[in-house]
């Protein structure tokens, strides 16, 4: 038996998300293959590199030049970073095309909204640092909005 990683689990997922918003736009006669829908691009981190960040913050706190809470401070404003650097190189790419345009970013919920075709958010999954595609709704429960 072979086991997907867990990345590719989400982009299926993903995947999943963006044919069903084709699939609406088959079934609607009145829609257009131009339509576009609005999404969520779920930005994920690379693991060595917040491995390697969370090393050096631990041995920090071991030779006691931080203590306990000044790092997890520390290494929450790191992957903070490191989420707003992912989400920069997501919104570059988009840049590139023609079919999906950035509408907001949340970097503290790693998450990008964007508008596109169907097509153009599958593609989206291409993007290395984009793990899934989620619905509209998940970024706005973040806001506070119902």
């Amino acid at each position: 038996m072979t086991t997907l990683p867990r990345r590719r689990v989400l982009q299926l997922a993903g995947t999943g998300v963006a044919l069903a918003l084709t699939g609406q736009a088959a079934a609607n006669d009145e829609t257009g293959a131009g339509d576009e829908y609005t999404v969520a691009l779920s930005v994920g981190v690379d693991r060595d590199e917040f491995a390697e960040l969370q090393e050096e913050i631990v041995e920090r706190v071991e030779e006691a030049e931080i203590d306990e809470p000044e790092a997890q401070e520390q290494l929450e404003e790191s992957q903070l970073e490191l989420v707003e650097a992912a989400i920069e190189a997501v919104e570059s790419q988009i840049e590139e095309t023609d079919d999906v345009t950035v509408v907001d970013a949340a970097p503290e919920r790693s998450l990008v909204l964007v508008d596109g075709t169907p097509a153009a958010l599958l593609e989206a999954l291409e993007i290395e640092e984009v793990v899934g595609i989620v619905p509209e709704d998940q970024f706005d429960e973040g806001d506070g909005a119902s």
